[in-house]
């Protein structure tokens, strides 16, 4: 019984670690319990910097507000676009 908890903590630990990565939490949670947590680490460990950058992008982003990575209060389509719209959809033509 003891052995099992340490081992679904150990899952749920290398889950952790690995939830910036490609399969995220649950992949490797799953992983871990499939195959066991020193193999589902070494699969963490093996992912490489790609976790690391998508861990900082997801630090960055939400600092920011932002859920999409980019700054808080721009939006795609705010620049000139929207200005030019206006002036047409009034009747102006």
């Amino acid at each position: 019984m003891v052995v099992l908890l340490f081992f679904l903590v150990g899952s749920i630990i290398v889950g952790f670690l690995g939830r910036y990565c490609r399969f995220g939490f649950w992949g490797h949670f799953f992983a871990s319990v499939l195959l066991t947590p020193v193999v589902g680490l070494l699969l963490v460990l093996a992912a490489g910097p790609g976790c690391r950058d998508r861990r900082d992008a997801h630090a960055t982003s939400s600092r920011t507000g932002s859920t999409d990575g980019t700054r808080a209060g721009t939006r795609a389509g705010t620049g000139a676009e929207t200005e030019a719209g206006a002036g047409t959809a009034g009747g102006n033509v």
